[in-house]
């Protein structure tokens, strides 16, 4: 079986994996919110941007678990060049095909925490700033979405690039050379 089909096969078990993760957390909200509705006759609470920051990232991450399922050619054809190289042996394919996957699990998995992260931001950097308690808040939650943010963009390395680390933990030498020809 050639990498692209693996990959398809993987990209759709990520995607019934998200939508596993991301079905509670999309219920919840929608519950929360029918309760508000209910009671105030709103849909979001006193925290607004927050509720709709994390109902939204709620609504994403079905949406591109969804997508997963259902198209990963999409996917699939950002990860791999057109031209396979037909010298690699199988684990190495099977290698690469797990990183790439293991890159759209760690990009596609940390964009519900950086939402919240970034609602949290949000939130207090627009509260009220006279008290020395807020700005203090304020300036710690700055860094709160940065580890989310760099999660993101290494899990989009792998990928794009899951053939460098392919090359580094599978060194080449002349014997594998010839034992895959």
């Amino acid at each position: 079986m050639e990498q692209r089909r693996l990959f398809d096969i993987g990209a759709k078990l990520v995607g019934l994996y998200f939508l596993v993760q991301a079905f509670p957390y999309l219920v919840g909200s929608i519950t929360r919110a029918v309760v508000l509705i209910a009671t105030t006759g709103q849909a979001f609470g006193r925290n607004k941007l927050y509720d709709t920051l994390a109902l939204a990232s709620d609504v994403l991450l079905v949406v591109i678990s969804l997508f997963l399922l259902r198209a990963p050619q999409f996917v699939r054809w950002f990860a791999f060049e057109e031209q396979e190289d037909a010298s690699t042996s199988r684990m190495e394919q099977f290698f690469t095909v797990g990183v790439k996957l293991f890159g759209v699990l760690l990009a596609v998995g940390t964009i519900p925490s950086l939402m919240r992260a970034l609602s949290y931001f949000l939130f207090i950097a627009s509260s009220p700033r006279d008290s020395a308690d807020t700005a203090v808040r304020v300036m710690g939650s700055r860094g709160y979405f940065v580890p989310q943010l760099v999660s993101i963009m290494f899990g989009v390395l792998l990928v794009f690039r899951g053939e460098l680390l392919t090359r580094w933990a599978f060194p080449r030498t002349e014997e594998t050379d010839q034992a895959d020809r």
